[in-house]
């Protein structure tokens, strides 16, 4: 049974309609539009022909079915409607040329979209064909044909043409496979083709299909997932990828890899598009997430959404749910970033105090729908409630009113602010509004004047919607008096006007009772008129000197009211004088060419006067002012030739009339000289190119390291200058363009050819500029600066290790460390490192220095050439090479030796025989009390090759024995040898002769049944550095041991060979290293 084919319909106003046509018992007709465009979801291959009838397009089908395109020819040729018919993601653009007779011949183009996305992809499929589909269900159908042959048969002319591109697309498609004894080769289906998969297709997966040699492998691979298949046994493979194996989202173009090794081959198949990645949307302005509220003010222009969203998806904002009555979608205007926003009018958005909900979807380039986001818009376009009482009652405050508080009242929304600008007042208040609504401010009693006082109130709500209310009232609480203007004409009172009588007038109110003058200490009644008017008339020769004068007039009412009146009046009895405001232009510089031509002042006087010039002291003129009042003086180069650049120069001016008056004040005129280049600096430079200095040294001289960067120098000078630099010791020079000085500024890096290098080195670097006019420095500007980039005194030579003599560290050594010394360039830094330590210090002033590793930062044990790696910086930051010295280590002490036999005598002995070594031997003799003793011996070598000691004095019993035993490296170690011919002795470690030694060895082997009780505190006391003591003796012997914080046993020795048991006597880690045989007792 046939199936419903799907179509699309994009219109050209950006609008897609879907539906489905020709399914059983339903219509095949589609209604098309002008500037359509058809997508079908069908194949070319499913196609046999295409014909015109009247307007409407007939598309004839392989299974018989036929789909009516009403009024497709309808539509202009500059807008026409295009047709594509689209499966598995692929969209195929079809353009018809008429062949007559209603025939339309078709030609096929494969039709591209963006990379994420196109207006082609809401005419995308990702469905198969289903007319191919259905084809495939027919096994009984000859040759493979299906339900295409009945259609195919007896077609002539454009049928035939179309059968034609079906057996190009479909049943000639495939080539090599099937036919008997042809070889197999290798190929990969579908090279060419560009399938696109997004969160739209109905199942997202991918199949790749090709042929092979059967039985060999296939790595196919798109993107980062790869499949391996086997070639099956008719030559076919097949590779899937869904679900976890689908490749990662971008463009990827599938491979197929046959064999492996040298003998592999890889094909190039078909490309994919995927994106299963929905794209999100963003509000960052308009809705109360963002904290706005859109006022009235706001919602006049319409109100405004922005946001962001996926570069090159579009975003659709809905007023309401969408697909809701009422709901109103726009698409939002895109900016290339994927930035968007968009505007709903007044008319669309209804103002008030309310919410409205708004719903936006983001649709990426693929057709990827992201998920709706919820925002709500608040508006409030409703201003706040306000309104003005009547001041007083009235808006008049009379004088009894005056007298108490004058209130300013009115009414807004309860609990909100206003504020309330009164004229005159310098800044507003703020006005808290009570629960019923009301404000008021008060006036203090006694503050106003009469006249009228216009105010303003104003609030706004919380969005920012404002209200605005304008009174005013007027204070009549006075008498009011006024003073004709023209006074002496002009307020002023010259010589002429002083020598005659003057005339005041006024007004007052028509109920005055009096009106007095007082001026120049006088008082004088003025005449009251009787209309309102007053006038006085002031005697000649009053104003007898020039001075800056007031008249005050008070005027009475009959109830002694009063008010004043007060003008300000200048007497000048002098002459005047201006003169021109910018002698030699609006700049006030004077270039050299213009001191060289010279320049006129003007000015304007009184006719006749003589004007004065002064030029920095030097008087010049004087000149008189002609009969209209204008006078000038030219300045000649020898007036201006004592001037400098630089120079202020100050012109003072006044002028003498006939009568002998001076003007007053001398009227001053100043300009600067400008004869060369201006605000030329040469900063110091800096050494540190904007480092911290590692020294104060650092930061004066340049060192190798910053000499290698170049050296940046800056200065200012005019703008449009030019300058020139030059470093005196190499020569080098260069010129900085005027294009560079622009900003009043030059800079340059110097490079490190330009600079001398070496030790104690200097370079002078000059600076020469030369402005737009030409002018150039007199002298150029240097700097000069240090330069060191070598690290002086520092040698290999004078570097010594403390190890004496023999370059060996010994045990003794060790203790107190490794000095390290030598010579450098005095203030060097100075780096030691050994053994993985770094010790640091500084060269003194005669350039010493030295440092000493602690004896936990050397090895210890037998090693030879341990390195010492020496580096200096000095003080200009110059680093050193590495020198390296290397020395020997022995901190192993000689082993301790063994009593063979004893020359015993009663009471003592006077001799010990010992095995024979290399090592130096010396005995101490350690009494009950008092201090050890040294005792001399003799050596000699016994016909067995052992060592005799023949002692100069006996040791009694009782006396304990210290042999000494240093060898060649002179490490030393201590053996405290008991000999007694008693049985039981106790060894006593607290006698005072033993606290000289640090005892490596107890050798009880020659005292019966000894006793030897030792704790931890004197196990630290008697022992050297390595807190270890080793105690030989017979099983007759017992020692105790206290403290014992750990055990070892049967350790061998990997010297000696012998096996101790090993005891940890506290916390320190002394030990105890005990021969097996001896009895012990452990206490912990």
């Amino acid at each position: 049974m046939s199936s419903a084919i799907d179509f699309a319909v994009r219109t050209a106003a950006g609008g897609t309609t879907y539906g489905h046509v020709a399914a059983p018992g339903e219509s095949s007709f589609i209604q098309s539009g002008l500037g359509d465009k058809l997508s079908l979801n069908i194949s070319p291959q499913s196609v046999i022909g295409y014909t015109r009838e009247g307007n409407d397009l007939v598309i004839e089908l392989v299974d018989g079915r036929t789909i009516t395109v009403a009024d497709w020819f309808d539509a202009p040729a500059e807008t026409p409607n295009r047709l594509f018919l689209s499966t598995d993601g692929m969209v195929t653009e079809v353009a018809l040329a008429d062949a007559g007779n209603g025939q339309l011949v078709p030609s096929f183009a494969l039709a591209v979209g963006g990379e994420k996305w196109s207006p082609l992809d809401d005419l995308r499929f990702g469905d198969g064909d289903p007319v191919v589909t259905l084809a495939g269900t027919g096994e009984d159908d000859p040759a493979g044909m299906g339900i295409f042959a009945p259609a195919l048969l007896g077609l002539g002319g454009a049928g035939a043409a179309g059968a034609a591109l079906i057996g190009g697309g479909l049943l000639l498609g495939g080539g090599g496979g099937g036919g008997g004894g042809s070889n197999p080769t290798r190929s990969i289906d579908g090279t060419g083709t560009t399938t696109t998969i997004t969160t739209n297709t109905a199942q997202p997966a991918i199949e790749v299909t090709g042929t092979g040699i059967p039985g060999e492998s296939v790595v196919v691979t798109i993107g980062t997932r790869s499949e391996t298949v086997t070639v099956q046994p008719d030559g076919t493979w097949t590779a899937g990828f869904s679900g976890a194996t689908l490749p990662l989202d971008g463009n990827h173009t599938v491979t197929a890899t046959f064999g492996t090794g040298g003998t592999a081959t890889t094909l190039t198949g078909g490309a994919y598009i995927i994106d299963m990645t929905p794209p999100t949307a963003t509000v960052t302005e308009g809705t109360q997430s963002t904290g706005d509220i859109e006022n009235l003010a706001e919602y006049a222009n319409g109100v405004t959404l922005r946001g962001t969203s996926e570069a090159g998806a579009t975003v659709s904002v809905t007023l309401g749910v969408p697909g809701t009555p009422g709901a109103i979608t726009r698409d939002a205007v895109m900016n290339a970033d994927g930035s968007w926003s968009v505007t709903f009018t007044p008319q669309e958005i209804a103002g008030g105090e309310r919410t409205q909900t708004v719903t936006i979807i983001a649709t990426d380039r693929l057709g990827n729908v992201g998920t709706p986001l919820t925002e709500v818009i608040e508006l409030d376009t409703i201003a706040p409630p306000l309104s003005l009482n009547a001041v007083t009652g009235d808006d008049l405050v009379n004088r009894a009113e005056s007298l108490s508080q004058v209130l300013i009242t009115g009414t807004a929304t309860a609990n909100t602010t206003v504020t309330l600008q009164i004229q005159g007042m310098a800044t507003p208040v703020t006005l808290q509004v009570n629960d019923q609504g009301q404000w008021s401010h008060a006036i203090a009693a006694n503050t106003l004047t009469d006249g009228t006082y216009s105010y303003t109130v104003r609030t706004a709500d919380a969005a920012g919607n404002p209200t605005e209310r304008t009174g005013s009232f007027r204070v009549d609480t006075q008498m009011s008096v006024a003073i004709d203007g023209g006074f002496a004409f002009d307020g002023v009172v010259n010589l002429a006007e002083s020598r005659g009588a003057l005339t005041l007038t006024g007004t007052a109110p028509a109920d005055s009772t009096r009106v007095e003058v007082q001026w120049l200490g006088q008082t004088y009644p003025a005449t009251l008129n009787g209309n309102g008017t007053w006038s006085l008339q002031f005697p000649a020769g009053l104003a007898t000197a020039s001075q800056m004068s007031e008249i005050r007039v008070t005027a009475w009412d009959a109830a002694e009211n009063s008010n004043f009146a007060t003008l300000p009046v200048r007497i000048d009895l002098e002459t005047a004088l201006s003169v021109e405001q910018y002698p030699v232009g609006s700049d006030q510089v004077l270039s050299g060419s213009e001191q060289r031509s010279g320049f006129t002042l003007d000015g304007e006087g009184e006719a006749g006067a003589r004007v004065y010039l002064n030029l920095n002291g030097r008087d010049l003129g004087p000149v008189t002012v002609a009969d209209n009042g204008i006078w000038s003086y030219t300045f000649t180069a020898t007036d201006l030739q004592g001037l400098s650049h630089g120079q202020q120069a100050t012109i003072t001016a006044y002028a003498v009339d006939a009568a002998g008056n001076r003007s007053t004040p001398d009227v001053t005129r100043s300009f600067t000289l400008d004869t060369q280049v201006g605000d030329f600096t040469f900063a110091a430079p800096d050494l540190q190119l904007g480092a911290t200095p590692d020294s104060p040294r650092d930061a004066t001289v340049l060192n190798a390291t910053e000499r290698s960067a170049g050296l940046p120098v800056q200065g200012t000078v005019e703008p449009g200058a030019t300058v020139t630099l030059r470093v005196v010791e190499t020569g080098w020079t260069t010129t900085i363009p005027a294009s560079q000085t622009q900003g009043g500024t030059w800079t340059f890096t110097l490079p490190a050819a330009a600079l001398p290098q070496g030790a104690a080195q200097t370079a002078t670097i000059s600076a020469t500029a030369t402005d737009a006019q030409g002018n150039t420095t007199a002298q150029p500007m240097e700097r000069t600066i240090a330069i060191d980039t070598v690290v002086a005194d520092f040698n290999a030579a004078d570097i010594r290790l403390g190890t004496g003599t023999d370059n060996v560290l010994n045990a003794r050594e060790h203790a107190v460390g490794l000095p390290v010394e030598g010579r450098a360039e005095a203030g060097s830094s100075i780096s030691v490192t050994m053994n993985g330590h770094t010790e640091r210090t500084t060269a003194n002033a005669q350039g010493i220095w030295s440092v000493t590793f602690t004896p936990d930062q050397i090895p210890t044990g037998e090693r030879t050439g341990i390195p010492v790696s020496v580096t200096a910086t000095d003080t200009a930051g110059n680093v050193s090479e590495t020198i390296t010295r290397s020395f020997d280590l022995d901190t192993v002490a000689p082993t301790t030796p063994s009593v063979l036999r004893t020359e015993d005598f009663a009471g003592g002995y006077s001799a010990i025989t010992t095995t024979n070594t290399n090592d130096a031997y010396s005995f101490h003799r350690v009494d009950a009390t008092g201090a050890a003793t040294r005792v001399i011996a003799d050596e000699s070598l016994t016909n067995r090759g052992e060592d005799r000691f023949d002692f100069r004095s006996d040791v009694p019993d009782g006396s304990y024995l210290v042999i000494n035993t240093r060898d060649t490296a002179g490490n030393e170690a201590n053996t405290l040898f008991i000999k007694n011919t008693a049985t039981g002795v106790a060894v006593d470690l607290t006698r005072e002769g033993l606290a000289g030694f640090d005892l490596s060895a107890i050798d009880l082997t020659r005292a019966p049944d000894a006793r030897l009780t030792i704790t931890a505190q004197q196990l630290e006391s008697l022992t050297g550095p390595d807190q270890q003591l080793i105690v030989k003796g017979e099983a007759t012997d017992q020692v105790t041991l206290h403290n014992v914080t750990h055990q070892e046993h049967n350790v061998r020795d990997a010297v000696t060979g012998q096996v101790y048991d090993i005891y940890t006597l506290g916390d320190s880690g002394a030990r105890i290293l005990l021969e097996d045989d001896v009895s012990r007792t452990v206490i912990v």
